[in-house]
């Protein structure tokens, strides 16, 4: 028996189901060379089993590789992810364009970190009419830049009916000059999915000027409220965490749960809007602090003591 035959012989007799669940193993890179081997192996490839979820990473997935997947053919995912998809504006259309046989059970869509010029695919008409399809959103998470795009929150709060149960933002240095969504787009938003929670988490922004356009919005149902930032950030001048506080106890007091406070050196006393917070927030179930607070650890009693009277259960981490 001649190589080329023994080759044929030794593929052929793995059974597709076989094959099937040796790809859950590889990378997605790994997939995709195997299905270039044969007929058979690139069948296997296109099971619909392999496809509930796709993660796009393109360091991971497309450096020096093709971009041409076969998505056109799964009907059943659920989930679809871009983490630093830095593809070109018509790839990211076609692979939208070829995930639109699942718009109908896809549930959760992520776009997190896009290394975007001014030419991006998720800042157009193109990539609204696609979101529009996805007709059954449970889980939305995006850069708060492709949000307040025009038409992206009134094409979520018309499809979300219903179905719409968290939207997650990502807010970072680059977003300081972004428009805002006006409020009554947020209250379009809490008519038409009055399940909705929406998460803000902040990274990178420590200055209360740089974010204080997310408190303009003053009608968003704020669920979570995150804050991640350095030591390496100026502080010569006031990060004003008050004001940022402040803001943020007046204006979401009502629908908080969860706060995440990552802020480290702190210069300000902020102890008593630390304790108002926990006082003032009925809903609140988490409060996460990592920075500092007074030497006297006044407010941890006060807490302490507050939260043996308060009703409910509060999880607190200062």
């Amino acid at each position: 028996m001649s190589g080329k035959n023994m080759a044929s012989s030794w593929q052929d007799l793995i059974p597709i189901e076989l094959l099937t669940e040796i790809y859950k193993y590889l990378p997605r890179c790994d997939r995709l060379s195997c299905s270039m081997v044969c007929q058979m192996w690139k069948e296997a490839l296109n099971r619909k089993s392999l496809w509930k979820k796709i993660v796009l990473c393109i360091d991971k997935d497309f450096l020096g590789v093709k971009v041409d997947i076969s998505y056109r053919i799964q009907t059943k995912l659920e989930k679809l992810v871009f983490h630093n998809t830095n593809l070109p504006k018509t790839e990211c259309l076609k692979i939208l364009d070829a995930c639109m046989g699942s718009r109908n059970t896809v549930e959760y869509l992520e776009i997190h970190n896009y290394f975007y010029n001014f030419n991006t695919a998720f800042d157009t008409d193109e990539f609204v009419d696609y979101l529009r399809k996805f007709a059954y959103l449970k889980e939305l998470k995006v850069d708060y830049f492709i949000f307040s795009a025009n038409k992206v929150i009134d094409t979520i709060a018309e499809n979300g009916r219903n179905h719409l149960k968290s939207v997650e933002i990502f807010i970072d240095e680059t977003d300081i000059h972004s428009s805002i969504v006006p409020d009554r787009k947020w209250r379009k938003l809490k008519k038409c999915c009055p399940k909705v929670k929406v998460s803000i988490s902040i990274k990178n922004i420590c200055h209360y000027e740089q974010i204080r356009f997310i408190f303009l919005m003053k009608n968003i149902p704020l669920n979570s409220f995150s804050m991640h930032i350095g030591s390496k950030y100026n502080q010569k001048r006031s990060r004003s965490f008050e004001e940022t506080l402040t803001h943020l106890l007046g204006n979401y007091w009502k629908t908080l749960e969860f706060i995440n406070l990552d802020i480290k050196n702190n210069k300000e006393n902020i102890d008593d809007l630390l304790f108002q917070i926990v006082r003032n927030c009925p809903r609140l179930k988490r409060f996460l602090f990592d920075g500092i607070i007074n030497e006297d650890m006044n407010v941890l009693c006060e807490i302490c003591r507050y939260k043996q009277t308060a009703r409910g259960k509060l999880f607190y981490n200062l």
